[in-house]
């Protein structure tokens, strides 16, 4: 009885004494599971396993901590398109258009800081004040998950970020859109002619799935070379050349689409279009590479002409050069702009040229 009173007037100070010999643990990188941290706990309080009894208040914070327990419950128990947690009590799923709060039983902002340096560092991942932003792909009860981690000091407040978007299953080709045949003629005839494709949509719309499947109809012995920052075409192509970026090593997409070119691509594809990568991206095109094909956040097809063309002024380190002309550049070097928007293909435009600074196009859909 005494030994029980004991505990319990001494809970804090012996968890303390547990977090101490997991943080330990961890900093060495030890292979860390509770038997192990409570017999540390017990042997620097001099207690023999009669007198330490059963805590279970250890096992609930390391399952919390190290297992992300807090989070696998919403994981696994809910469907959603994204999983956003904004602070050690506070999270929201999204599906579609709902919104749905709901509360993170982390003790304190400490222990939720911890628990996702843990994630980051079980999958590998580089993530401090040094490189505060990481995205990767993971899975979590039994979900294909794209994790991004925002570290606390970029944010006002002082507080981390975990962002977990669903990845959907797979669809493997162009019949499974569910397209009308018209629309199905048109994407087949792109591909099989090798046209130059930009898809472009907002955050969600189906951009990347759309890349996916446009490539997954290309001819079985073509080299397809993919240049992405987190891995998400996986492509059936026994010829599939995958290249990762990583900013924090030197290996930007920009310097991989010089790479890229010197290993004879049928076609080049670019995850997303986001900075200086654009004008290699771009100047290849104009040279006479074919069957190019990225992705660009924007609102239709003629903004994300726009949009291409202000990445190419910003990040274009040569001559000054026009935005007209970067402008009549890009439209001469792109064939085909596809909007996709909530899983669904709005609008193919085909572009035919420019005319001062305004690209000219023909709908095709």
């Amino acid at each position: 009885m005494q030994n029980k009173l004991f505990f319990e007037n001494y809970q804090n100070e012996i968890l303390e004494v547990f977090k101490k010999h997991f943080m330990e643990s961890i900093s060495k990188n030890m292979n860390i599971n509770f038997d192990h941290i409570e017999f540390l706990t017990k042997e620097h309080l001099g207690i023999s396993d009669r007198h330490f009894g059963d805590h279970p208040y250890l096992k609930v914070w390391f399952e919390k901590v190290y297992d992300q327990k807090c989070m696998s419950n919403h994981i696994s128990q809910q469907s959603f398109n994204e999983l956003q947690i904004h602070a050690y009590n506070l999270g929201q799923l999204v599906y579609g258009e709902n919104k749905t709060y709901f509360q993170l039983d982390y003790h304190s902002n400490e222990d939720y800081q911890l628990s996702l340096e843990i994630l980051a560092q079980k999958n590998n991942i580089e993530w401090n004040y040094r490189t505060p932003f990481a995205s990767f792909n993971i899975n979590w009860c039994h979900k294909k998950l794209r994790a991004t981690l925002i570290h606390f000091s970029t944010t006002t407040n002082g507080v981390s970020k975990l962002f977990l978007r669903h990845l959907t299953e797979d669809i493997s080709t162009l019949d499974h859109l569910g397209l009308n045949q018209d629309v199905l003629g048109i994407l087949i005839n792109a591909v099989v002619e090798k046209k130059n494709i930009l898809v472009c949509g907002p955050t969600g719309s189906g951009k990347t799935t759309l890349l996916k499947v446009l490539l997954n109809s290309t001819q079985a012995d073509e080299h397809i070379i993919t240049l992405e920052d987190t891995h998400e075409l996986n492509l059936k192509s026994a010829n599939h050349t995958s290249l990762l970026s990583n900013q924090n090593h030197g290996k930007t997409l920009k310097d991989y689409c010089s790479y890229a070119l010197r290993m004879s691509p049928d076609r080049l594809v670019i995850g997303e279009m986001r900075s200086d990568e654009v004008v290699p991206f771009i100047l290849a095109m104009n040279t006479g590479h074919r069957g190019l094909m990225s992705s660009i956040h924007a609102n239709s097809c003629e903004d994300a002409i726009a949009r291409v063309a202000l990445l190419f002024c910003i990040y274009n380190q040569g001559q000054e050069i026009s935005y007209e002309t970067i402008t009549k550049l890009i439209c001469k070097s792109l064939d085909m702009v596809v909007f996709i928007e909530s899983k669904k293909i709005h609008r193919i435009c085909k572009i035919i040229g420019s005319e001062a600074d305004h690209p000219i196009v023909e709908r095709l859909y």
